[in-house]
């Protein structure tokens, strides 16, 4: 049986994340239907038995100290790395008298590295991308097994810095997996020389909705069966780090710009309420401490002035669930890109609210619907709110159509990440040949 190692994949509250997991794991057992998928954890007994549900096992990650946060984090991060270093380069010295002697990494034949969307300079600055890819570098230097990345972006780098790191990191693995067209051609020019570069699409794509009945029985728990009735049920999923970091302009502060959004997310669902006499459920996509977008929905509804229209999902939901939900509705705004890519796979149409490229790369690009995308980065309040009313009325009235062009470019989204298990399979195989 083949054994398959994923790594930086395990917040389970965070929707997109976990869509992306749940979706990797149908590709790959589309193609190894008997593979053994271990996910190291920071937490793994708090998501032991979600990970059962799964069909994966939970490990402890053994970088993972006690100290979530400050000093004694850091102090404990390197520690672990160190030890873990050290054990492994002995044992790897020791195997060549004694073959016998093994690291605890070589029972793998293949690592699956998460990036997931941070490789994104101009979104995300320097910093991220270096606290990025420093791990995967660790992984190579310390698992010392074939890798491959999860389908991700890769830049643009703006500095001659992070194109080096960049370089120097994905030269490591083995299979470099691509969710969108830019990227391939990004790393084309790059100087990438080892890795076998895989355009595979998105993996999110392939997450199955709940059943029906569970999406029911989730809206009535939640009240919003009641409000709901025959009117138009439009869903709509905020997002904190738009809220904190993204929107309107870098040259105002934190607080006004929190204001703004949430000002302009409450007077976009009044008119949404008004013009279409419909009922808005909110739904959010990530549910962790410190960036919970439930936090946002709270916030937006005290804004709201048609509250009797408005629901919000107040617990917490797998991400078939959330994307059941989602299903459920005639219309969405997605602020998540992973809350847009539950809805357009759907057939859901969607104006989706972008804080980076990835979103006209993903919503625009593979699902054709760069018209129906709103750049939350345009410093005009008056002109992202009449944009955003506009969008809304075009989408509306041409529901039907986006409807059936979302769900044919679905299918061939979908059909695209299965091949992602294709690649991976013969990565093991390659693996297994040369032991």
């Amino acid at each position: 049986m083949s054994k398959i190692l994923v790594c930086r994949l395990a917040d389970f509250e965070n929707m997109g994340a976990t869509g992306l997991l749940m979706g990797l794991i149908k590709s790959l057992r589309s193609y190894m239907p008997d593979v053994e998928i271990i996910l190291l954890s920071s937490q793994p007994d708090k998501y032991r038995e979600f990970a059962k549900k799964l069909g994966i096992e939970l490990r402890p990650h053994p970088w993972a100290g006690a100290w979530k946060s400050g000093w004694l984090a850091l102090a404990s991060h390197t520690f672990l790395i160190s030890f873990d270093f050290c054990r492994c380069f002995l044992c790897r010295l020791a195997g060549r008298l004694d073959k016998r002697v093994k690291t605890p990494y070589e029972q793998y034949d293949v690592v699956i590295d998460s990036n997931e969307d941070n490789l994104d300079e101009p979104a995300y600055g320097s910093r991220a991308i270096i606290m990025s890819l420093f791990p995967t570098l660790l992984e190579w230097a310390i698992f010392r097994r074939p890798m491959a990345t999860t389908p991700t972006d890769v830049g643009p780098f703006t500095t001659r810095r992070t194109r080096w790191l960049a370089r120097f990191v994905l030269n490591r693995v083995d299979v470099l997996a691509l969710r969108e067209e830019v990227s391939y051609d990004y790393c084309q020019q790059l100087g990438l020389s080892k890795p076998k570069i895989c355009l595979t699409g998105e993996a999110a794509f392939l997450l199955e909705p709940a059943p029906q009945e569970k999406v029911e029985l989730i809206l009535q728990q939640e009240g919003i069966t009641k409000i709901k009735g025959d009117k138009p049920f439009i869903g709509f999923s905020p997002n904190w780090l738009e809220m904190e970091l993204f929107a309107f302009s870098n040259s105002i502060s934190s607080e006004e710009r929190a204001g703004k959004y949430v000002k302009l997310m409450a007077a976009m669902i009044d008119y949404i309420v008004d013009r279409l006499n419909a009922t808005v459920c909110f739904i959010p996509h990530v549910t962790s401490g410190g960036s919970d977008d439930r936090e946002v929905c709270y916030r937006i509804y005290e804004q709201v002035k048609s509250k009797q229209a408005v629901g919000v999902l107040r617990g917490k939901y797998l991400p078939d669930e959330i994307k059941g939900v989602i299903g459920s509705c005639d219309m969405f705004i997605g602020c998540r890109m992973h809350s847009a890519i539950a809805a357009t796979s759907q057939g859901v149409p969607t104006v989706a609210i972008a804080y980076a490229d990835k979103f006209y790369r993903i919503i625009g690009n593979t699902m054709g619907q760069e018209k129906y995308i709103v750049d939350i980065r345009t410093p005009s309040f008056d002109e992202l709110l009449g944009e955003l009313k506009l969008k809304l009325d075009s989408l509306w009235e041409n529901r039907d159509k986006v409807a059936t062009e979302l769900i044919e470019r679905a299918k061939i989204a979908q059909q695209q990440v299965l091949l992602y298990g294709k690649m991976v399979k013969e990565l093991v195989e390659c693996s297994k040949a040369s032991v």
